[in-house]
């Protein structure tokens, strides 16, 4: 009887032997296979380069369009500021110039020179070195 235990011992040894072996087998030759590791790693590569590219593209675009955004919407505001400094200057050749048509008391056209109309359109400089009118 204990023949027979340790025969059935030896043959569940070598059998587990067998069978550790070919699981091992199996392992190197599917899982572990050097090959496939890197066929699978340059697959990955590429698969993660290109979707590293579409959103750094992604991203490049949505900045692009924010910048654009901006830019429109500075442009627009710097048009409608000239546009209103234009208006108000207008205004003010027009005040200007109706003053200055104007006749005085005496009857005479407006007392006031060249001279003083450049300086009060800002043309001649102040003594401190300020364009009249600036302030």
């Amino acid at each position: 009887m204990q023949a027979l235990v340790i025969a059935g011992a030896l043959a569940a040894a070598v059998a587990g032997g067998a069978m550790t072996s070919g699981v091992m087998w199996a392992y190197d030759t599917f899982i572990d296979d050097p090959a496939i590791v890197a066929a699978e790693r340059s697959r990955l590569t590429a698969e993660f380069t290109a979707e590293t590219a579409r959103i750094v593209a992604a991203e490049q675009l949505r900045q692009f369009k924010i910048g654009e955004r901006a830019f429109e919407q500075f442009y627009q505001a710097k048009q409608e500021d000239e546009a209103w400094e234009a208006a108000a200057r207008n205004l003010y050749l027009m005040e200007l110039a109706s003053y200055a048509a104007q006749p005085d008391d005496a009857g005479q056209p407006c007392g006031l020179t060249q001279r003083d109309l450049d300086y009060l359109d800002g043309r001649i400089l102040q003594p401190d070195g300020v364009a009249a009118g600036s302030k």
